[in-house]
């Protein structure tokens, strides 16, 4: 429901602005979109003819594309090899990220060591810029003299030594 009353606004003031627009202009715009829309829905009811050999290469192809596509997964947890390597402690803080195509996604999350809640990051200003990850659980805070971009870069290039000098390994059979 709260999400509702949030997104009322979204819904709303486009109308709001599409009818103040309407009134300032010459031109028809609810009808010109209504037009639009006829003329979109047109393409759904133009008889096409299509081959029968077509239509059984295509209810072949879809279920094996659908099967292709399950089984891959672009974005999936492995089990084993170095995509198996998801989290590790960095700078005082736990780490977590996934893979996506192989590559390591940048939507990191801290987490708190102690309890494993996701981290907060505040900005501050002490004469340089800095960010401080509290945990809003346990009240754990880690200052960092860096801006939250340059701790996520560190954090990356850090995840990326590991992988390429092969030392996550040792992470892992600490894990298991």
């Amino acid at each position: 429901m709260k999400k509702l009353k949030s997104l009322w606004p979204l819904l709303i003031v486009p109308v709001i602005v599409g009818l103040f627009i309407n009134w300032l202009t010459p031109v028809d715009v609810i009808g010109a979109i209504w037009k639009g829309l006829r003329w979109f829905g047109h393409f759904f009811v133009i008889p096409v003819t299509f081959p029968i050999w077509g239509i059984i290469l295509l209810t072949l192809a879809l279920p094996a594309v659908l099967a292709l596509v399950v089984l891959v997964g672009a974005c999936r947890p492995p089990e084993e090899g170095y995509e198996a390597y998801r989290s590790d402690s960095f700078f005082g803080v736990s780490w977590r990220w996934r893979y996506c195509l192989g590559q390591v996604d940048e939507n990191i999350v801290a987490r708190c060591p102690r309890c494993q809640g996701i981290l907060d990051f505040h900005q501050f200003w002490s004469g340089v810029p800095g960010v401080a990850l509290t945990c809003d659980h346990c009240g754990f805070n880690q200052r960092f003299d860096s801006d939250g971009l340059t701790l996520r870069n560190r954090v990356l290039k850090e995840i990326d030594r590991k992988l390429v000098s092969g030392e996550y390994r040792s992470v892992l059979e600490r894990g298991s």
